[in-house]
């Protein structure tokens, strides 16, 4: 140590450092202490790999196939989910993944992803846009028409023939329901 300087290593670190075989990280560099041969040889195997690992990667995964959905799928799919699905959009979302997703496997999950995301960010409950959106998808503007109204029916039907019920009863009240109409009435 002459004149109060320390000798300064390659790594840049004074050479009697304890930080031997350790990486440095210097402002625009990357230097490898040349006594760790072990550590240069797995940073030059994964540089090595890396650089022709994304082409290799893309030809090892196989292209993953997705159904052809036909009209009568979308017919029985959807007239089917329009009937079971209850709950509220939260679960017809996940009744649509599981059932069309991950077990008829129409489409990715990347792609339901973003139909999920579009479908929150228009009004309207979300599983009426994303029951369109997937008929879309599959089949143009005549596929989403025929899935949203098919998934739809039957609520429609429902809320209308309770509807008919209760409108039937509040203009004739029979038995216990006539005497408290009544009751209202004299008031």
């Amino acid at each position: 140590m002459a004149d109060g300087i320390a000798p300064v290593g390659a790594n840049g670190l004074p050479a009697d450092s304890e930080h031997a075989g350790l990486h440095h990280r210097r402002p625009g560099t990357l230097e490898v202490d040349q006594s760790s041969s072990a550590a240069t040889a797995d940073v030059e195997a994964a540089i090595n790999h890396s650089s022709d690992s994304p082409a290799k990667d893309i030809a090892e995964h196989k292209e993953e196939e997705y159904a052809d959905v036909s009209y009568l799928d979308i017919v029985k799919q959807f007239s089917l989910l329009g009937w079971t699905a209850f709950g509220g959009p939260a679960a017809h979302i996940g009744m649509f993944q599981r059932r069309l997703v991950e077990k008829l496997r129409w489409m990715s999950e990347e792609v339901y992803a973003e139909l999920f995301a579009l479908g929150q960010f228009m009004p309207g409950p979300t599983s009426t846009q994303v029951s369109f959106a997937i008929g879309i998808v599959k089949k143009g503007v005549t596929g989403g028409l025929l899935s949203g109204a098919l998934f739809q029916y039957p609520g429609a039907i429902i809320m209308t023939a309770i509807g008919v019920f209760a409108a039937n009863k509040l203009v004739n009240p029979a038995g216990a329901l006539a005497g408290v109409a009544s009751g209202i009435a004299a008031r």
